[in-house]
């Protein structure tokens, strides 16, 4: 287990998704014009949205997408009945 492996590994794809979803959501909740709790309220629900999905597309490897998925699946199957 090398130091070199793990930046590479964690601590970069943590700066990626941190660094891309503070600027999406940045983007986004400037572009709109609300009234101040409306605002807060679209700011932080865009944020945890805009963090989720870049967690899901930088964060995770193929397996953890896979298992992600396939409990989204069985929680959705579950609603259903």
């Amino acid at each position: 287990f090398s130091a070199r492996n793990y930046v590479k590994r964690v601590v970069l794809n943590v700066l990626s998704v941190a660094l891309i979803a503070i600027t999406l959501a940045y983007l986004v909740t400037q572009a709109i014009i609300l009234p101040e709790l409306l605002h807060f309220i679209v700011t932080c629900a865009v944020s945890v949205l805009v963090t989720l999905y870049t967690i899901y597309l930088i964060g995770l490897n193929v397996k953890e997408r896979q298992f992600i998925v396939s409990k989204l699946k069985l929680t959705t199957q579950r609603f259903q009945k």
